[in-house]
């Protein structure tokens, strides 16, 4: 498994770098992650139990993971060798990849993503209960709490952390799917474009 992880970040991820390091939706899912985790404590949302965000988000993230291997799948399995043939030979202006790499990179790195969601929302079930609020009565806004200091009556040394990266997987993950769709969307009008200049 190390080795395939390796291999894959190697061969698919350092070479797109700039593309997920400088991407709008990362920057914007720490936004919202941060914001989350600094004042989501006076939101509605942090009176709710970690059962019940779990999952939601369990829900959403399997659907979404199951949706992303299908097309991968179907993508690797182009039926039109024509087409297939000539997503592979055309690149993206300034990319090194074709346009066949970057759809299967779309869709793999939208399933690792999604898997990541799974994973993470499955350790915050088993870490803090389906029954314990997302923000503990005790999480208290003080100095000491935000570096993380052990607050007697609670559990974990500080919920925002947790929160913060919950909520950027999860909002990463969702902008990921919309930007899957859209590729989809691209590579459907290219499909319809090749079918009228053949025919």
């Amino acid at each position: 498994m190390i080795q395939a992880i390796r291999l894959y970040i190697r061969d698919e991820v350092l070479p797109r770098w700039r593309e997920v390091v400088f991407g709008s939706e990362l920057w914007l899912a720490v936004a919202i992650a941060l914001a989350c985790g600094l004042w989501g404590n006076r939101l509605a949302l942090a009176h709710a139990k970690v059962g019940d965000i779990t999952s939601a988000v369990l829900t959403y993230a399997a659907i979404a993971f199951g949706f992303c291997l299908s097309g991968l799948s179907l993508v690797l399995a182009l039926p039109d060798r024509e087409f297939a043939t000539r997503l592979a030979k055309s690149r993206p202006p300034g990319s090194k990849a074709s346009h066949y790499s970057e759809l299967v990179f779309v869709f793999s790195w939208t399933a690792i993503i999604h898997w990541l969601d799974v994973a993470g929302a499955i350790a915050l079930f088993i870490l803090c209960g389906s029954d314990e609020r997302i923000f503990p009565a005790c999480d208290h806004a003080s100095a000491k709490e935000l570096f993380g200091l052990i607050h007697r009556e609670c559990l974990w040394p500080d919920r925002r952390l947790i929160v913060f990266a919950a909520t950027f997987v999860t909002v990463y993950a969702v902008f990921q799917f919309l930007i899957t769709l859209i590729t989809l969307a691209q590579v459907g009008r290219v499909y319809i474009d090749t079918l009228r200049t053949s025919a």
